[in-house]
């Protein structure tokens, strides 16, 4: 999720560098036939269609706490632009992070060959350097 506010006056309105919230917890992508993958990470870029608020759509207690915690004086909160990104369960996503192979904590319950590999899990994972990006889906 990631909620943003601009505010300015005129020109500066249009140029004013939006102040964001960005809020990630870990998921799980059903990829259909190719079974299930942990999404994390601790940074995490969202190319998604933004929906774009209207005034009378924010609770206005909860428009003026997210407006002060990112220094937009009462003067500016009534022009103000609201905006949010959310990543909703059944919405269909590409996500593009680091592929991690994970092997598994314990040992399995049935028995395995000398040579069987342990079984392992998918993750992908994101942080600072190398950030996970969630956007659009791709066919």
């Amino acid at each position: 999720m990631r909620s943003r506010v601009a505010a300015g006056k005129g020109f500066t309105a249009l140029a004013a560098r939006p102040r964001e919230s960005i809020a990630m917890i870990p998921f799980i992508l059903d990829r259909g036939d190719a079974g299930e993958i942990l999404v994390e990470g601790v940074h995490v870029l969202l190319d998604l269609t933004p929906l774009a608020l209207k005034r009378d759509d924010i609770d206005p207690i909860r428009r003026q706490r997210f407006a002060a915690m990112h220094d937009v004086g009462y003067r500016d909160q009534g022009r103000a632009r609201f905006e949010e990104v959310i990543v909703a369960p059944g919405d269909r996503i590409s996500v593009v992070g680091l592929v991690m192979k994970d092997m598994a904590e314990a040992p399995p319950i049935d028995e395995r060959g000398f040579r069987d590999e342990l079984p392992t899990r998918l993750r992908i994972a994101g942080n600072v350097d190398h950030p996970l990006v969630i956007g659009s889906p791709v066919d």
